[in-house]
């Protein structure tokens, strides 16, 4: 029940979210797409230790041009001033049994308002994107609002208050390899 409190106590989870195909270059994104095929994907320290479901996923971080390059990018294409990069990885997302599905949101903070994902290398398929939820405060619980399907070179760009889950519980994912950035948004 504990996760359930912490999802009435952010009652504001209004729905902000912008999704942009072709994000990288041609010549990017094939590089990138390289990238995500060799590199490790350690699961040491990326657990929420304050988290009742202790999230995890497989990460390593991505370079300092790569970085700069998505926080430049992003404030073009989708016309946001970042300030700050929060969190920048590389993800690799594997299938998980529906019953340990993990519908969470990443807490917004001072440093981090709004944040990413970059989908790179995986099925193209609704079922191998990701989902939004909303609260039912009546009835406690989460419905399903929106989902997003996989596209390579697709953004997808939320608030960091909105609950989401990637859509790995599906009879029909692949795993997917993926950036996730986490931003500092201010006002223009």
């Amino acid at each position: 029940m504990e996760v359930l409190k912490q999802i009435y106590d952010n009652k504001d989870c209004s729905f902000d979210i912008k999704i942009l195909d072709n994000f990288f270059t041609d010549d990017e994104y094939n590089e990138i797409n390289k990238i995500v095929k060799i590199i490790k994907y350690p699961a040491l320290d990326t657990a929420y230790g304050e988290s009742p479901d202790k999230h995890v996923w497989f990460s390593t971080p991505v370079d300092n041009k790569l970085q700069e390059l998505i926080k430049t990018r992003t404030n073009k294409k989708l016309k946001v001033n970042i300030t700050k990069v929060h969190l920048c990885n590389y993800t690799l997302v594997t299938k998980v049994p529906n019953d340990k599905r993990e519908i969470h949101d990443d807490y917004e903070t001072e440093d981090c308002n709004w944040q990413c994902i970059i989908f790179i290398n995986g099925k193209s398929s609704l079922h191998s994107g990701i989902s939004f939820y909303n609260i039912d405060e009546d009835k406690k619980s989460m419905h399903l609002n929106t989902c997003v399907g996989f596209h390579p070179n697709r953004i997808v760009f939320w608030k960091c208050n909105i609950w989401h889950c990637p859509l790995n519980y599906e009879d029909e994912f692949t795993s997917r390899h993926s950036i996730i950035a986490q931003f500092k948004v201010e006002d223009k």
